[in-house]
């Protein structure tokens, strides 16, 4: 098997544009090209000017988009996949790989059966791909992300992935980390009722940035990813931006929080849409991490406690995040196993980042009055 490049070089084409990167989709589906042109917005352009231009490159990166038939993927099926390790705490199957050569991975998705073709230039996605645009997304983005994670700066440290949401504030750059479930994207989400702009739901690049003065210490950047957030029906009721997302609201109204919380149904908040003012930046310098270290039962109330990571890298596990079977190095090849994050690569990128821990009980009002505080305090 081979990642040939189509015949048909503009025919149904259209750019994502990220900073400093872009990638050209081909979709024949004209639904395809819809549904990924009303996720990303103005990240995507239809500029033929561009799309020739891309293609003139060497090595420029192409997507093409599949809606294949069962029994076209029954060959694909066959082959000697193995499952990809989950992340402690995860359970059951969702990933199996099998690799064709050190540049060349096919990734199954177990639970949907779309297969994903990664390749340093040449990608393809195949399966139900209009049932499952989010697993197509994530795979765009997940490009992009291999791509940032590789443009570290000469002489600084290694750029390392956050698992955090992230948001300008007041003119603070913030980002809030946050086991899963803990509430980072629901906080994000409350303080962009009052932010500047969205810079990432979920995944956050972290990179020292060399400065003209010398004798000054690389300033810390957080790039951020542009998925939109999923977040449960509790986050949509208490936040009046996301009014309408719901379908049946007053059917959650009537559920306690714990009943809220257990709920598992995710819904896409459209950033662009409920916040127009506020909208996405790819990076900003980071001036404030705050890792959730806050309970549901708790009675204390909600503060911030500052945060020595240097002496407690304990809470380095709520930051830290694996690129997952999709990330390529900067020559293209694939690692054959999981690529577990090291402590010891964050803590030199850390060094002197501002990080507080927010305490005591969940309560996002009084949490963002906390840091409405602590802003006004240091400006």
């Amino acid at each position: 098997m081979t990642a040939d490049q189509p015949a048909d070089q503009t025919s149904a084409t259209q750019l994502i544009r990220l900073t400093g990167w872009q990638l050209l989709i081909r979709a024949q589906d004209a639904r395809l090209r819809k549904q990924l042109a009303d996720y990303f917005g103005p990240l995507i352009s239809h500029d033929q000017q561009a799309i020739v231009a891309h293609l003139q490159q060497d090595n420029a990166p192409c997507l093409t988009l599949h809606l294949s038939a069962s029994e076209q993927l029954t060959q694909l099926y066959a082959l000697p996949f193995q499952d990809w390790q989950r992340e402690p705490g995860k359970q059951g199957r969702k990933e199996a790989v099998y690799d064709l050569s050190p540049s060349d991975r096919l990734v199954h998705k177990v639970r949907t059966g779309l297969i994903l073709w990664q390749h340093p230039t040449q990608l393809r996605a195949m399966g139900d791909l209009l049932a499952h645009p989010n697993q197509v997304i994530n795979f765009i983005l997940s490009q992009y992300l291999s791509w940032r994670l590789n443009q570290s700066a000469p002489n600084q440290s290694a750029n390392q992935l956050g698992h955090c949401a992230a948001l300008r504030y007041r003119n603070y750059g913030i980002a809030i980390a946050g086991f899963s479930g803990g509430g980072k994207s629901t906080l994000m989400l409350h303080l962009l009722r009052e932010g500047d702009a969205f810079i990432s739901n979920d995944r956050i690049v972290l990179q020292r940035m060399a400065n003209q003065d010398q004798s000054a210490q690389p300033k810390l950047i957080c790039y951020g990813i542009p998925k939109q957030p999923r977040v449960n029906p509790g986050t949509l009721l208490n936040n009046p931006a996301l009014s309408g997302i719901l379908p049946d609201p007053a059917r959650y109204k009537a559920l306690s929080e714990p009943a809220l919380r257990a709920l598992e149904e995710k819904y896409d908040v459209m950033v662009t849409k409920h916040f127009p003012n506020q909208p996405y930046q790819a990076s900003t310098p980071l001036d404030l991490l705050i890792i959730l270290d806050w309970q549901a039962d708790a009675t204390d109330p909600t503060r911030l406690v500052p945060l020595n990571i240097q002496a407690e890298p304990k809470y380095l596990s709520a930051i830290m995040k694996s690129a997952g079977p999709f990330y390529q190095n900067a020559q293209g090849l694939t690692p054959t196993q999981p690529q577990h994050p090291n402590p010891y690569d964050y803590l030199p990128l850390l060094q002197d980042c501002t990080m507080m821990r927010l305490t005591g009980k969940v309560d996002f009002q009084a949490a963002k009055a906390t840091i409405d505080a602590y802003i006004a305090q240091h400006n």
